[in-house]
């Protein structure tokens, strides 16, 4: 059975879905320094009961994902996702179906490590096109957001071995 809210109640209900769909991906590194990574996802579902598709699942879904690491040891980052073919229910009966239209997911990072990756220093900007829509049936997408983060890694602490004491 498959999980979802249902519209009208706002109850959880199991639903006996079908669930079709493919995803490929090709990564390629076309220059010294650049990663490229696109992908494709078709997605076809069906509620048997029904006969409707499922809410807020598109149909196609591109991917572009691309990563430049300069010489300075800079790394930028850009990531977009375009998606066609969702469809949304009324919350009320009789219950009516609506077609969301294509939306687009862009969002940006510069990241940079300092002192042999003990420290990296990331600044991003999510969701830059301030694309308003829900994933899945109840997590809507964060509005367009500035980060500006630092992180400090114990791996490298850790990953060191101990420099045995030697007494004088």
């Amino acid at each position: 059975g498959f999980i979802q809210t249902d519209k009208p109640t706002n109850q959880f209900v199991n639903k006996d879905v079908l669930l079709r769909g493919v995803e490929v991906s090709w990564r390629t590194t076309p220059v010294k320094g650049l990663d490229v990574r696109l992908g494709y996802a078709f997605l076809d579902t069906e509620d048997r009961a029904t006969g409707a598709s499922l809410d807020l699942r598109p149909n196609h879904k591109v991917d572009i994902e691309t990563n430049y690491r300069f010489a300075t040891g800079w790394l930028a980052h850009l990531s977009a996702s375009y998606l066609v073919g969702q469809r949304i229910s009324s919350r009320t009966r009789p219950v009516q179906r609506k077609s969301l239209g294509d939306q687009t997911e862009v969002d940006v990072k510069i990241s940079k490590t300092f002192f042999g990756g003990w420290l990296s220093l990331y600044v991003g900007a999510n969701n830059i096109f301030d694309t308003h829509r829900t994933v899945g049936d109840a997590c809507p997408l964060p509005p367009r957001s500035l980060v500006v983060w630092p992180l400090a890694s114990l791996e490298h602490c850790l990953a060191r071995p101990a420099t045995p004491h030697t007494p004088t």
